[in-house]
């Protein structure tokens, strides 16, 4: 009797092993982005229908958790969303700034870049995409830097 239960306490002391080592494992395996990392705020299916090219999409709900697991301290963060009117990109960045992340904002947003003729990916069928909207006046420059599209064209290479 204690042989047999001295077997399965070294049996489950192994399954134990097994499974951390599994956890270690896939804990090492996580992605980190480094280097320029472009996300797109919006919902999946705006995502899908126009982007730039190259960006990921990392919906608004979950870019500050995707940013912790998923992007090295050093990397460039850009965020965007739809265009000039859309808040969410800005207010993703103030927060992953407070994590001691270096982002930035493109607010002219897919739509700018799309008028703009910038390469994006996507049929592009949303009516907002060819909806002009200016940059307001009094943006609120101060807390988080905000790039141009060329300034972000340039660091994609594109221009």
């Amino acid at each position: 009797m204690k042989n047999s239960l001295k077997q399965l306490y070294g049996i489950g002391a192994i399954i134990i092993l097994f499974m951390v080592s599994g956890c270690q494992r896939e804990a090492e395996n996580v992605t980190k982005y480094t280097g320029l990392v472009v996300i797109n705020v919006l919902d999946k299916k705006l995502y899908d229908d126009c982007h730039i090219k190259g960006s990921i999409s990392v919906p608004f709900e979950q870019v500050i958790e995707f940013v912790r697991k998923h992007v090295d301290k050093d990397a460039e963060i850009v965020l965007y969303c739809s265009n000039y009117m859309c808040t969410t990109s800005g207010h993703a960045a103030k927060k992953i700034a407070a994590l001691g992340y270096n982002v930035v904002v493109y607010e002219g947003g897919t739509a700018e870049w799309y008028q703009q003729g910038l390469p994006v990916e996507g049929p592009a069928k949303e009516p907002y995409l060819k909806r002009v909207i200016p940059q307001p006046e009094g943006m609120d420059t101060d807390v988080i830097h905000q790039i141009t599209s060329q300034e972000l064209a340039h660091k994609l290479r594109i221009a």
